[in-house]
């Protein structure tokens, strides 16, 4: 029955699935899935979170992609942000340690003037 209206080559799978049968065809690069009774195949509804997901057709898979390339920016951009921030304080903190230094020196020769 299934194999006269689709290319038997072409199913991924058959099972039960919510009490019904059905078969998960690929046709045309994408994933379709039919349900099989006793009356014939009927064709089911996309599934846009399972193509998504598995981002079979063309515009599940340029949205993976351009989703894949923000997260990589983010990592991205955010590292050097962090690594900015991170040199920043050290070399703040460097900075602070040499106006202490210096400020020392200098309270220390004004107490042997006065000493």
């Amino acid at each position: 029955m299934l194999a006269s209206q689709v290319d038997p080559g072409a199913i991924l799978s058959i099972g039960n699935r919510g009490g019904r049968m059905v078969a998960r065809v690929v046709r045309n690069g994408e994933t379709y899935a039919y349900a099989v009774t006793k009356d014939g195949v009927v064709e089911q509804p996309r599934n846009w979170s399972r193509s998504l997901h598995t981002g079979s057709g063309v515009w599940t898979g340029l949205l993976n992609v351009l989703a894949s390339g923000a997260i990589l920016t983010l990592l991205i951009t955010g590292v050097a942000i962090w690594t900015r921030r991170a040199l920043r304080t050290r070399a703040n903190r460097l900075a602070r340690g040499q106006v202490a230094a210096a400020a020392s020196e200098v309270v220390s020769s004004i107490t042997r003037r006065s000493a």
